[in-house]
């Protein structure tokens, strides 16, 4: 019988000391769609509240233009810079973003 075993110092398994490599991590979505991020959010605990309520608030310190932009957006893309700029300044890591664009995909 085969013996499976974990090393949680090193997150190496081996099968009878054969090396098994870990699951490979979902990809991060290039690009969701608005709703469906807003919807992630709203479903992401931030702080005392939703990641979404938060999100809002951020938006309404932004320039017209930064807002007019997110009003027309139908896609948010991972690498814009205003989108980045938005949550990592609400502490975000680079990441909780990628967490966020993988929950926003499911929706």
């Amino acid at each position: 019988m085969a013996r499976l075993i974990h090393n949680a110092a090193t997150g190496q398994t081996t099968i009878d000391n054969s090396f098994v490599p870990s699951p490979m991590p979902t990809p991060v979505p290039h690009r969701v769609r608005k709703l469906s991020l807003v919807r992630a959010c709203r479903k992401t605990t931030w702080g005392e509240s939703d990641l979404w309520t938060q999100i809002k608030s951020a938006l309404a310190l932004q320039s017209d233009e930064v807002q007019e932009d997110w009003d027309l957006a139908v896609n948010i893309f991972r690498d814009d810079p205003a989108f980045i700029a938005l949550f990592t300044g609400l502490g975000a890591t680079s990441d909780d973003i990628d967490d966020v664009f993988r929950l926003a995909e499911k929706q």
